[in-house]
């Protein structure tokens, strides 16, 4: 009785982090697709022209895509870790341990794409 009633709330928790999992990656793409389109406008400038603000404006951009990403995998990706070693669950752990790789690596990269791409 007690695992059954353990299962619906994990269920409930599963549920609730897919739902802020799917609406933190929609935030993510649109920061993405915005910085894209800055960078589109910041691209050419000419000469004598101060870019000044459109460079504080990626930067801004970039931060909360690295916050975006860190939330929509790195965190739920911890949280499966730990929730695979506690309930001895090879799947989940190593899923866990996928996302979060992935996860700081998307991070990681954010520079190298700001450095190639908006410099």
């Amino acid at each position: 009785m007690l695992k059954k009633k353990m299962n619906r709330i994990e269920n409930k928790t599963t549920q609730k982090i897919s739902s802020y999992r799917k609406k933190i990656t929609t935030l993510t793409m649109l920061a993405i697709v915005t910085a894209f389109s800055v960078v589109s406008v910041s691209a050419a400038a000419p000469t004598g022209v101060s870019t000044t603000s459109v460079n504080r404006i990626v930067d801004i951009i970039f931060w909360i895509v690295g916050i975006g990403i860190a939330a929509a995998a790195v965190v739920p990706g911890v949280f499966n870790i730990a929730t695979g070693q506690a309930n001895e669950d090879t799947r989940t752990r190593n899923g866990g341990i996928v996302t979060t790789v992935i996860g700081v690596v998307c991070i990681v990269a954010l520079p190298v794409i700001k450095a190639t791409f908006f410099s």
